[in-house]
């Protein structure tokens, strides 16, 4: 618009509400999918909400990720206005005017003002507290057919998956990541933590099962492992949700039978994991006691090794031995808060070797680079006599 004849109005609407909006800044990945969507005039229009109950602070969400509401004090107003149309017939609205002239040789622009604004939300990209969503689920554990009267007795309430994204903080998306990750399951269209205990019995029900009746490893068929299974009280869902997560692949004969072949590597993982947090009151195992112990629960072929363990464990040395032991320290149960996580780390160790720190870091940062600025945000790398390379935190931790 040439603006050289326009004489412009700037004048208070008469529903003027400071406060009654809110600026947004996107960041430039959510800006450009946005404006992708748009241009390519998509479908799916990607989609946001802004979650948190009464006692929460207000996050927003996207269909796959959660970010954190932030305020942000500018230095000048920033007014939001919209403009008045004008035609011939009604050259200008019913507002205070004195001062404005129209005739025919200019252009006159009216503006309202809506709202006078300080502030503007920024958007930070964070990793979600699945704490609540733990407490929810945890309470209706899954822990055999035997325990459901239980929290039928006692009208425990169950929870869908719109429940979750309803009442968690955290996108769809990353709510599914975490299910999976739990080995949850839908049952009923509730969806459940199965037990830990429960889920290990359940699988070295089914592996042993499986060997005593000569099914192979390789290719075990629900229909048939179900069949052995009769009469041992473990549902056919579980069953399947059992192999489904121990296993490399599957093949689907029909909507209701499928087989699967164990994976060696995903159950020596959930094995040895198991026995170092059931036995976590021992505190410490003889490194050499806990793999002969890890051995004897898994199949004779299986091979144990603390390689697969990483993220679930801290080695120690025992000077008097002159032998080193081994701890449960689960990334797991860590918090996902930053400076938390950073605390709890430097005070199990006060320095770490470069790989096993990053182990307990993967799980609260984006990708490898977000990574590697935690870090060095919260700690700092030295280097030790021998030339090698160690984090340690950048202050006295709060618990030493």
């Amino acid at each position: 618009m040439d603006l050289k004849n326009v004489e412009t109005h700037i004048v208070f609407h008469q529903k003027y509400d400071k406060g009654a909006y809110r600026i947004l800044d996107f960041t430039k990945e959510l800006g450009d999918l946005y404006a992708e969507k748009m241009e390519t005039n998509a479908d799916e229009f990607p989609n946001f909400c802004i979650k948190g109950a009464l006692d929460e602070e207000a996050v927003l969400c996207t269909n796959d990720a959660t970010f954190q509401l932030r305020k942000r004090l500018t230095t000048n107003s920033m007014l939001i206005c919209t403009e008045v149309p004008i035609s011939d017939a009604s050259p200008l609205p019913d507002i205070q005017t004195d001062n404005v002239t129209y005739d025919n040789t200019h252009e006159v622009r009216v503006v309202q003002v809506l709202d006078n604004q300080t502030f503007t939300g920024e958007l930070v990209r964070i990793i979600p507290n699945f704490e609540k969503m733990n407490t929810l689920l945890e309470a209706t554990a899954y822990k055999g057919p035997d325990e459901e009267e239980q929290y039928l007795k006692h009208n425990t309430k169950f929870y869908t998956l719109d429940d979750l994204d309803d009442i968690i903080q955290a996108s769809l998306e990353e709510i599914k990541q975490v299910l999976k990750k739990r080995l949850a399951i839908e049952l009923d269209g509730y969806w459940r933590y199965i037990d830990p205990d429960y889920m290990y019995r359940t699988l070295d029900i089914i592996l042993s099962t499986a060997i005593s009746d000569g099914i192979s490893l390789d290719e075990i068929r629900l229909s048939d492992i179900c069949m052995s299974l009769s009469g041992l009280g473990i549902p056919k869902d579980i069953a399947r949700q059992c192999l489904k997560q121990f296993s490399e692949a599957g093949n689907e004969y029909t909507e209701d039978d499928c087989s699967y072949r164990i994976s060696k590597s995903k159950v020596c993982k959930y094995m040895g994991t198991h026995l170092l947090r059931k036995e976590r009151d021992k505190y410490r195992w003889m490194v050499d006691d806990f793999i002969a112990e890890w051995q004897q629960i898994v199949p004779f072929d299986f091979e144990p090794s603390l390689d697969l363990l990483r993220g679930e464990y801290l080695l120690d040395s025992d000077s008097a031995l002159g032998k080193s032991t081994i701890r449960y320290f689960s990334a797991s149960e860590l918090p996902t808060s930053a400076p938390e996580r950073f605390d709890i780390l430097f005070a199990a160790r006060f320095k770490w070797e470069a790989d096993d720190i990053r182990t307990y870091v993967e799980d609260i940062a984006f990708d490898t680079m977000h990574r590697d600025y935690l870090l060095l945000e919260y700690g700092r790398l030295i280097r030790g006599s021998e030339g090698k390379l160690w984090f340690c935190g950048k202050y006295r931790n709060k618990r030493g």
